[in-house]
């Protein structure tokens, strides 16, 4: 390649053309006479440094992802471990009389029967027979229906233990009952059965769930108002469930899940679904 002598004039207007390919040496002296600094040695210097500084951005950036989700790794370890030794009972909130529908505040305890879905055997409910796996467990549902049909309690009783149940403290309140990283609930759509179960899953926060929380959880459920499809569904169902809705539809006003339970309100308590111990699912049981 030969070199030849050009003037300033020549470098500028090839800077200016972007011809990049041409080498050029300069000294110090011609440097210092230029008037301005070449454009295209200014745009390349300034992408070099935009680059690097996304670069270091990046990295950064990423570093700070790694370290967030580490943490939330190591508290759903620690969680899980902490979790995992406890198990679940298999009944919840026995003992507490209170009517879905209702604010929570009027819950109360009933500190005279402590198993308040034992009256629906005595009533004859079909709801609370017990279904035998085997000979032992057929022949002790047996022996329990023989024992309370001779130990029945008159009405009078029950009136008698809604009156001996007082309000819950906030010790009671705040009661830890499960302490499993979630709990399942199986609500009852309507009185009659007619409409299939409803499953709502609520995620627990440490320490657990306490009875304020799962009474608050099954309040807002019959709270929600129907979808149009479960109106539509409702509709078809049965014949409480049609007259319902068929008269707010009329009335022009919204139906609530609640308003679907008909006189079935009364809080029977939540019974675990499966045998398993460490199982989350619960089926709510509701009585007239």
């Amino acid at each position: 390649m030969g070199v030849h002598v050009v003037s300033p004039a020549w470098v500028l207007q090839s800077a200016k053309l972007g011809r990049q390919e041409r080498c050029l040496h300069l000294s110090a002296d011609a440097l210092r006479s230029l008037p301005v600094k070449l454009p295209v040695m200014h745009e390349a210097h300034c992408s070099l440094g935009e680059s690097a500084a996304a670069h270091a951005s990046s990295a950064k950036e990423r570093a700070a992802d790694a370290h967030v989700w580490q943490a939330l790794l190591d508290q759903a370890d620690q969680r899980a471990s902490a979790m995992s030794h406890h198990q679940t009972p298999a009944n919840l909130l026995e003992g507490v009389v209170w009517t879905v529908t209702d604010p929570t505040k009027y819950a109360r305890l009933d500190t005279f029967n402590e198993h308040p879905g034992s009256h629906c055997q005595w009533q004859g409910d079909g709801d609370g027979d017990i279904v035998p796996d085997s000979d032992d467990e057929e022949d002790a549902a047996t022996q329990q229906g023989s024992s309370s049909i001779g130990t029945a309690v008159p009405s009078f009783a029950a009136d008698a233990s809604s009156a001996s149940g007082g309000r819950m403290s906030a010790g009671e309140w705040d009661y830890v009952m499960v302490m499993a990283p979630a709990l399942t609930v199986l609500f009852p759509a309507d009185a009659a059965g007619a409409l299939c179960p409803v499953s709502r899953t609520l995620r627990i926060q440490p320490p657990g769930l306490s009875r304020r929380q799962l009474l608050a959880f099954l309040h807002a459920f019959y709270q929600e108002e129907l979808t149009a499809s479960e109106m539509a569904e409702a509709l078809q169902g049965g014949l409480r469930c049609s007259l319902e809705v068929r008269g707010a539809l009329l009335a022009g006003r919204r139906v609530r899940r609640g308003d679907l339970l008909g006189s079935r309100r009364s809080l029977e308590g939540l019974s675990r679904v499966s045998r398993s111990r460490n199982a989350s699912v619960y089926e709510l049981e509701l009585s007239c």
